[in-house]
């Protein structure tokens, strides 16, 4: 009895056939990322095994917020990987989270649009808009966020979709106490998740406040808010006490002196800058042409100097300049513009309810309990569009906009207007996934070869045999943030050389006297990111997929 109780509710509702689709495509985009790694995967996977060997400290981080390096860190205590399989490991947790994503998502839709509809004569019309709703989800998660990125924008996604949900059933009926006491402890456990959440979750409390939705209590609300800052209470105390002064975060801080400012630790160190205070504790210039930087103390980590960039950059100060400010905007306009490409069968659909709905309603009516559900992403994009945004921090607030819109709209059509409008839209963006899925497809093809080894392996397996142990300390000449390499074998980067062609140009001279340079600080090899130079003898070349490295032992 219970098997055909279970399988009539399948065929009831839509959500188990998405749910298995949604799995799979996740499956499939998690299987042929396995071997990924990007800059910021590096520094949540140095804190991860760091926690994982007994040092919680490390998850106390002014830029890098602790609850993703957490979730890794305990899948890593769970699994305990060798460190070739670390990697893998990380993107087992992606597709975890992802889950708890889905679950996020679903929790939102159903609290949208009650899924006890099914059993109604609107039952064809909801199957319709869930369906829509799902296929609009994998579309911005998949195609925006991924499972092959190394970071917390997946998690951030499913707990903006859970909190949205979350207000959602606030205001669908009178709740007790603990429902608003839940709101906010959820609320302050996204400022866990990533730093931006926490202003984000003020937003959306002053407009639950001054646009109280139906059945949302205003006393009930100081009650979610008090909820939430005693959630984020510890983890600021924290943060804090190791910065020396009141901060929640530094990473609006820090990005707005890079994206806006443009202010770079070459600049930084250098001193050559103008009104945006002093530096406390710099790196150390060793060697000025090719400029080199020493960061080896009192940061631990695979790279000090992007482990903790709130040390180095101390003492740096945002300065508000209108012309930098706009350039800004200028550069975040770029991706908005991808965001309105990406979202033309949307638009179009949309496009095409607005007609109807205003041929049936002489004016646009938006309702009090949704009016959020519309001013909280806009805000939210807006917010980004001041200092620096990608698509992969728009994605969970792309997906309430467009569903709360096509929701206000498609109640008020026809079932034969909104099924062929919204199915279009799904037959649109359900081919632009097929599409993407191929191209995974064929990504697998290549990882799946027998002789098949991710650069980073290369490269460290070519250290192990020169001599090169976990510990030892090496320079990078070129971008020393996404050395992955030099996190599995567990060396520690002390000192990076900035521009590879003028080290690359470096007479025989001056490269005796750069090497010398870096003897005192221990250094037993420099990696260039980059041809082998035309110089000297004990030079390595080393070529990985789309990249050429060389390397000297000392």
């Amino acid at each position: 009895m219970r098997v055909w109780v279970f399988i009539i509710r399948i065929i009831r509702s839509p959500i188990p056939v998405w749910w298995a689709i949604g799995l799979f495509l996740a499956g499939l985009f998690a299987w042929t990322g396995r071997y990924g790694m990007n800059p910021d995967g590096i520094q949540y996977s140095d804190i991860a095994v760091g926690a994982a060997n007994g040092d919680p400290g490390q998850l106390v981080n002014s830029l890098w917020s602790p609850a993703y390096p957490a979730l890794i860190s305990l899948i890593l205590e769970i699994l305990r990987p060798d460190s070739g399989h670390e990697t893998q490991v990380v993107h087992l947790t992606n597709f975890i989270i992802f889950i708890f994503s889905l679950f996020g998502f679903s929790f939102f839709l159903k609290n949208l649009r009650p899924d006890d509809l099914f059993d109604s004569p609107a039952k064809n019309a909801l199957w319709v808009f869930y369906s829509f709703g799902f296929c609009i989800y994998f579309w911005f998660v998949l195609r925006w966020i991924g499972l092959k990125q190394v970071a917390p924008d997946l998690l951030m996604a499913g707990m903006v979709l859970f909190i949205a949900g979350l207000v959602l059933k606030l205001s669908s009926a009178v709740k007790t106490w603990k429902s608003y006491f839940f709101l906010g402890l959820v609320m302050g456990l996204g400022y866990y998740v990533k730093a931006p959440l926490f202003t984000f979750g003020i937003v959306l409390f002053l407009l639950l406040f001054f646009f109280t939705p139906p059945n949302i209590s205003r006393k009930k609300l100081l009650l979610s808010l008090f909820a939430f800052s005693i959630t984020v209470l510890p983890y600021a105390v924290a943060l804090s006490r190791n910065a020396g002064h009141l901060t929640v975060s530094e990473s609006a801080r820090l990005n707005y002196i890079w994206h806006v400012n443009k202010l770079d630790i070459i600049s930084w160190s250098r001193k050559d800058y103008s009104g945006f205070g002093s530096p406390v504790h710099p790196p150390r210039l060793i060697f000025d042409k090719p400029l080199t930087l020493e960061f080896a103390e009192p940061i631990n980590g695979t790279c000090p100097l992007i482990s903790d960039p709130s040390y180095w950059f101390s003492g740096a100060n945002p300065r508000f300049n209108l012309k930098q400010q706009i350039s800004a905007f200028g550069e975040n306009r770029d991706v908005y513009g991808v965001v309105l490409l990406e979202s033309m069968g949307l638009i179009a659909g949309g496009l095409i309810l607005f007609v109807f709905y205003i041929r049936k309603n002489s004016f646009i009516k938006i309702k009090l309990d949704t009016f959020w559900l519309f001013v909280w992403p806009l805000m939210a994009a807006g917010i980004y569009a001041f200092v620096h945004t990608e698509l992969r921090y728009l994605a969970a607030f792309s997906i309430i906009f467009w569903l709360a819109l096509y929701n206000e709209l498609a109640q008020k059509m026809g079932s034969s207007v909104n099924s062929s409008v919204l199915g279009g839209v799904v037959l649109f963006y359900f081919i632009c996934l097929i599409v993407v899925g191929q191209k995974r497809f064929e990504e697998a093809k290549v990882l799946d070869r027998p002789d098949y080894r991710p650069g980073y392996e290369v490269v460290l397996r070519n250290l192990h045999s020169m001599g090169v142990k976990p510990l030892d300390r090496i320079a990078v000449v070129g971008d020393a943030g996404d050395c992955y390499f030099a996190h599995l074998g567990g060396l520690k980067i002390v000192a990076e050389t900035f521009n590879v062609e003028e080290f690359q140009n470096l007479g025989v001279e001056k490269m005796s006297a750069y090497l010398n340079s870096l003897k005192p600080l221990g250094i037993k090899a420099v990696v260039v990111k980059g041809p082998l130079p035309s110089f000297g003898k004990g030079w390595k070349r080393i070529v990985v997929p789309d990249q050429e490295l060389s390397i000297f032992i000392l």
